[in-house]
């Protein structure tokens, strides 16, 4: 009967639990944010949110394994992006062909967030520019474009396309928020933004009128599982109340102001992203304690398992963080599951190569003398091998950790958390205290776990091997 019970209760639990997610930019939390107070005020619906996940393909991938339920998006990307149809304009045509795919998106939310190339004022003053067109007689612009604008069909590759354009000075691939500070300080004079960004008003950029419609309609929708729809129409009739709410002035506005959690003081949030943080930083330490000392132990005996140890562990250290989490994504999903595979894999190599290090490192008259006394291997291991390889093994647990922590701040890009999640977060919104909210903890717990290991290699370590 408790049985049954507990199975009743779990299963309310996940029957009523809704997910919104967003992408990395200001746009997006804001939508996100609205989306959940919205849900909110459904009776027994229990709203989460996993902000800040990455760039189109981390969020759709969330969103059809089922870690989200819905998230902002817009039209010209679902048809360019998700479905790869450009041709697709109309609404029931984009509308049609994600059912088939087992998606939905809603009805517009009122503006149309298109993509824009932006000028600096001292580049509009020495190039004349007012139309996308003329970019054809301004090889020498510089020009620093995001990643996904820079690498997206309808992005600058269409511009290229049909500009027949080849500038003489390659674009500079920069995150978006980071271009802001370049145009700003006159190290670009060109830049992509979104047409309902604040800071085009607030640095006074001038956009190119397209005058030759190159660009695509981006109208903001929420995109969601058909099946989340299925399974909460309240919930989806409160987001379906959005529509039509938000003009392209209003959003502008919205995104100036930027988005705060009000329910969350920030000692509240410190505290929280600090626990998160530590969970996966203390599972990573685990597992290579546990796992990369014996694996250690394993290739000392055995050179050519050793080999093949030491160089997987090396060859998943050349592997960069954030390409390996998102490699993890389709069997994992989002989250804390993909991050804590992740980083224990990153885990490994410092503490194989520092036990292999430290074994090396002993005097073979020392397991001569062990042979003649007859030692077992269990004597032996706990009598010689141990104590006189504890101190490399001891360090590249160090290195280990310390590293963890640093890497773990690139697991809020797949909604695991942690001192990453204000990072990401600051970044998207331009503020930089949210930046430093992170930052400066992080760095922190990096020096304390440095002292840290040093006060408990006294106790650990034999006196005679301290340095």
């Amino acid at each position: 009967m408790i049985w049954i019970l507990l199975f009743s209760l779990f299963s309310w639990s996940e029957t009523n639990k809704v997910v919104v997610g967003s992408k990395a930019f200001t746009e997006s939390y804001i939508l996100a944010h609205y989306a959940v107070e919205e849900i909110a005020t459904v009776p027994d619906a229990r709203v989460q949110s996993r902000l800040g996940i990455g760039g189109t393909g981390l969020v759709v991938e969330a969103l059809q394994s089922g870690e989200i339920d819905l998230y902002p998006e817009y039209t010209g990307t679902i048809a360019q992006v998700i479905l790869k149809k450009p041709e697709l304009v109309k609404f029931d045509d984009i509308q049609s062909e994600l059912k088939k795919i087992g998606l939905q998106m809603s009805r517009p939310l009122g503006f149309n967030n298109t993509y824009a190339i932006a000028l600096s004022p001292s580049a509009v003053q020495k190039y004349k520019m007012t139309k996308l067109s003329q970019l054809r007689n301004a090889d020498s612009l510089r020009l620093g474009f995001s990643q996904e604008y820079y690498s997206r069909a309808d992005g600058y590759p269409l511009l290229v396309e049909k500009l027949h354009w080849k500038p003489t000075v390659p674009p500079t691939v920069m995150s978006h928020e980071l271009a802001y500070n370049a145009i700003s300080t006159e190290k670009i004079d060109a830049m992509d933004v979104y047409s309902t960004d604040a800071n085009i008003d607030s640095l006074n950029l001038t956009l190119l009128q397209d005058d030759l419609n190159i660009t695509p309609a981006y109208e903001a929708v929420f995109l969601a599982r058909t099946a989340f729809v299925e399974r909460c129409p309240a919930c989806w009739e409160r987001i379906e109340s959005l529509s039509g709410k938000f003009s392209e002035s209003q959003m502008r506005q919205l995104n100036s102001n930027g988005v705060t959690n009000k329910k969350e003081t920030i000692d509240q949030r410190l505290l929280r992203r600090v626990k998160e943080h530590l969970v996966l930083v203390s599972i990573a330490f685990c597992f290579s304690l546990l796992v990369g000392v014996p694996l250690g132990f394993l290739g000392f005996h055995y050179r050519r398992i050793g080999h093949v140890i030491l160089g997987l562990s090396g060859l998943i250290q050349t592997v960069p963080s954030l390409a390996l989490f998102c490699l993890l994504i389709p069997f994992l999903g989002i989250g804390p599951i993909p991050a804590v595979v992740a980083l224990c894999l990153y885990a490994l190599l410092p503490v194989v190569a520092g036990t292999v290090l430290g074994l090396r490192g002993i005097d073979p008259l020392l397991f001569e003398v062990a042979e003649t006394l007859c030692l077992s291997p269990r004597q032996k291991l706990i009598r010689v091998e141990l104590p006189l390889a504890s101190l490399s093994i001891w360090s590249g647990l160090k290195t280990s950790t310390i590293i963890t922590i640093g890497t773990a701040t690139l697991a809020a890009l797949i909604g695991a958390g942690g001192l990453g999640a204000p990072i990401v977060e600051g970044l998207a919104l331009n503020d930089m205290n949210l930046v430093l909210l992170g930052a400066i903890p992080s760095a922190g717990l990096a020096l304390i776990t440095h002292f840290l290991f040093d006060w408990l290699e006294l106790w650990i370590v034999p006196k005679g091997l301290q340095l």
